[in-house]
């Protein structure tokens, strides 16, 4: 758990803290790391946006920047588009990105934000014993290369990308508009937590062969034992690609 006196060290904490039920302290020390790498966008897809948590960050520390918040389930759909009523810049959508238009069915977890697409792997049900899947709901898709498209975003591009193992379909759906992306923030890990999902190392190897370089950890999450098993990970379109 958060301290207040570290919830008072980052710039706006206190204010987030008091006002919005979906903050998270840990996203946003996340994204003012962000900032002092000098990483400044001026448009951010937030892909699973669940509550708001990562965008309610990005919205403190990018004011100028538009930002894209992807959420399909009804239940947070509804507390996410209640947080940015009133900020012009936070666009929500009730959509999850895919490598296909159309339908699916989701697994919904008894702790949302473990919902995916994938089912859950046997060592997410040993490292977080507490969430439990539940009866899958359809929910509808699109792609990131069709919402390029349909919004035209300024660039340089900063995507988020937090799908539960469904990361890699979210990137594969952007198809020749990845170009236009700058930045790729994904939760990854070095070990299955979804049946399916693309582990860290070929996911850097693909990412790679796209024109991306891994540049580090943005943060770093831990089980119920405190051992580290899934992370935030930043790449950055390379120059030389």
């Amino acid at each position: 758990m958060c301290h207040l006196s570290e919830i008072l060290m980052l710039p706006g904490g206190l204010r987030l803290k008091l006002s919005q039920p979906a903050f998270y302290w840990r996203d946003f020390q996340m994204v003012l790391g962000l900032r002092a790498a000098q990483i400044e966008p001026k448009t951010i897809f937030d892909v699973g946006a669940n509550r708001g948590q990562f965008g309610l960050a990005a919205a403190a520390a990018y004011p100028q920047a538009e930002i894209h918040c992807y959420e399909p389930l009804p239940r947070p759909y509804k507390e996410l588009a209640r947080a940015f009523r009133s900020n012009p810049r936070v666009h929500c959508h009730p959509l999850a990105l895919a490598d296909r238009q159309g339908t699916a069915q989701i697994r919904v977890a008894s702790q949302d934000q473990s919902s995916s697409l994938l089912p859950m792997h046997a060592n997410h049900r040993r490292a977080y014993p507490h969430i439990q899947e539940g009866e899958p709901t359809e929910i509808s898709l699109t792609t990131l290369e069709d919402e390029i498209q349909r919004i035209h975003p300024v660039g340089p591009i900063l995507l988020k990308i937090d799908t539960q193992g469904y990361e890699w379909p979210v990137i594969q759906g952007a198809g020749a508009a990845i170009s236009k992306i700058q930045w790729l923030l994904l939760e990854t890990s070095t070990q299955p937590m979804y049946e399916g999902e693309v582990l860290f190392e070929e996911l850097g190897q693909r990412l790679s062969g796209l024109g991306f370089r891994f540049l580090f950890p943005a943060e770093i999450h831990r089980n119920l034992e405190g051992a580290p098993d899934q992370f935030d990970a930043l790449f950055a379109r390379d120059s030389s690609s």
